[in-house]
Formats: structure tokens, C-alpha cells, sequence
């Protein structure tokens, strides 16, 4: 299965009654595809330019969510109404580019992306299409953060199974992949290789825990014009380590992180997961998952 915007490279053709298919490679897998799912650029700058980007940047949008779709649109049918999975990865057209009219109307309230879209002669075209504020997105990879992967990772819950992308679903590998996507870092595609990706191996043995209430807070990534007072008096956590860390510990030296995302930001009272942060104990983690309420408000 691949996303929106995904580069190929194409390797064969075939054609079987009245069909046609392509076989193709892509980052982490080749297969057969359906030569009307793909766009053939017409050189490899222009294919490069579609789809290349660089880690840091900002002038990409990034869907943070599953299953959004782009602005209907009866003018430009081959903009309207195209599923975007989690993961998948677009440019956004520079401010100063934007049509003063897209279709039948202007882009108030819309991210502007570059979608590629095929031609009657199977050419790539670039054309600009909408995609509504209120769908969680992000500009730029997000930072990976423990809750950033979280907040991405759930909202997936619910959604159906799907082996190798049949009905149209993600499969466990898959779901995976396209989590991480949202940071930027590009999984393979299946479980066995996924597993053989470069890791850090924890020694269990010799660890021990202990709860402690933490009452310092710090908020981080709260944009202007946005303010926020954190509401939650203090958290009862448990910390796990090394025997020697956890007895030298104590809840001053314990922050809890709130890292607040524009994507997904809303004024009122608010719950949003938490981090933690060990002065002098690194090799500390929290266990379990946590929570704070903020109260988010506009200054004036």
C-alpha cells in the first residue's frame, strides 16, 4: 500500500485484459500497481521537485491523522475529495502563490497543498488543492516526542484492520510505518525488517521503582497568540531505574513536560498528555501513560 505523493520508480509494464499495471520500487518494497494510480513526471527534477524534502522543513504539510480527505470541488474534479492516510507527506504552495480563486472559491480557513494528479495521458500534473483547518495536520515533521507519538498512534483507534492494505486499511506493520512518518523517519515495510532497524536494548535486571508526586510543570511549543496555566495541582507518577538513580531522586528533581501542538489546539480547558524529564537520573523513564488539564486562552 503507499500514500498520496509516494515516489516510484518505474521497472516493467504489463497488461492483462484490458488492464494495465506497472512494477515498480518504492523506499521499502516493489510490487505491482495499477498504471492509473500513477503519474509518470517527465523528468527526474521534476520528480524529485514533487516529492523531496528535507527533515527540518517547513514547507511541507504533514497528515497527523487517518482518513482525511481534500475540499470538494466541481470546477476541479481531480483535486476534489482525495483520501489522504495518516503519514503522507505534501508541499504546501508558498504565500505569495496561492490563486487568488481555487475552483469556485478562495482558500480562507484551508491549507493550500500541491497534489499530484495524473493526466488523460498518464503525465504528472501539479495542481493546488484545499485541505481544511480543522483536520490535525502539521507543518513540518512533528517533534518525536513520547507524546506526540501517543496523540498520533490513537488516533488510528477504532479503525479496521487491513492485511497488506486490503479494504483499504492499514495493517499492523503499515500502521506503524506511518506513525513514524509523521517525525520524518521512513520504517521499512514489514515487521521481520522493522525489527532489524538499529535500536537501544534496555537491561531490565537491577531496576527498581518508586511513585512520586510531581507538582512542577512546564508547557513547551504554545505558539503566540496562545497562553496557557496548567490546572493539574500535581501528578502521582512511577518512576522506574536503576536502584542507585531512584534513591537519589526526588519529586523536585521531576518536570512534567506538556508539549502543546498549534495542529490540535483549542481555548477552555484542556487534557493533554505529559512527559517527564530526571535531573541527574538518565537512565529514569516514567511507566504508564499520564495526563495534565490546562486552561488555553487567547492574549489579548
Amino acid at each position: 500500500a503507499l500514500n498520496v505523493n509516494d515516489p516510484v520508480v518505474i521497472k516493467q509494464f504489463c497488461s492483462y485484459e484490458g488492464q494495465s499495471f506497472y512494477y515498480v520500487e518504492t523506499d521499502h518494497c516493489p510490487g505491482w500497481i495499477d498504471a492509473q494510480s500513477v503519474a509518470i513526471c517527465a523528468s527526474r527534477g521534476e520528480w524529485l521537485e514533487a516529492w523531496k524534502t528535507n527533515t527540518n522543513s517547513e514547507d511541507i504539510l504533514v497528515v497527523t491523522q487517518n482518513r482525511i480527505v481534500t475540499e470538494p470541488s466541481i470546477f476541479v474534479p481531480e483535486t476534489a475529495d482525495v483520501k489522504l492516510t495518516i503519514g503522507t507527506t505534501l508541499k504546501l504552495v508558498p504565500e505569495d502563490k496561492i490563486p487568488d480563486n481555487l475552483g469556485e472559491r478562495y482558500a480562507w480557513n484551508n491549507y493550500v497543498v500541491y497534489l499530484p494528479t495524473r493526466d488523460t495521458d498518464g503525465s504528472y500534473v501539479r495542481r493546488e488543492a484545499l485541505i481544511s483547518q480543522h483536520y490535525s495536520v502539521s507543518i513540518g515533521y512533528l517533534p518525536m516526542t513520547q507524546a506526540n507519538i501517543l496523540r498520533v498512534a490513537f488516533t488510528c483507534l477504532g479503525d479496521r484492520y487491513g492485511w497488506g492494505g486490503m479494504l483499504d486499511a492499514m495493517d499492523c506493520s503499515m500502521y506503524t510505518r506511518n506513525v513514524y512518518r509523521c517525525f520524518g523517519l521512513y520504517m521499512p515495510r514489514n515487521t521481520t525488517w522493522q525489527q532489524l532497524v538499529p535500536n537501544t536494548k534496555i537491561d531490565l535486571s537491577g531496576m527498581t521503582k518508586k511513585t512520586f508526586d510531581v507538582d512542577t510543570f512546564k508547557v513547551e511549543g504554545l505558539s503566540s497568540p496562545y497562553k496557557a496555566e496548567v490546572t493539574s495541582k500535581k501528578l502521582s507518577v512511577t518512576v522506574v531505574g536503576p536502584k542507585s538513580e531512584i534513591e537519589d531522586l526526588d519529586s523536585d528533581k521531576i518536570t512534567a513536560t506538556i508539549t502543546a501542538s498549534d495542529t490540535a489546539l483549542k481555548t477552555g480547558s484542556v487534557e493533554m498528555p505529559v512527559t517527564f524529564r530526571f535531573d541527574g537520573a538518565s537512565s529514569c523513564w516514567a511507566y504508564g501513560k499520564y495526563t495534565a488539564n490546562l486552561n488555553i486562552s487567547e492574549s489579548k
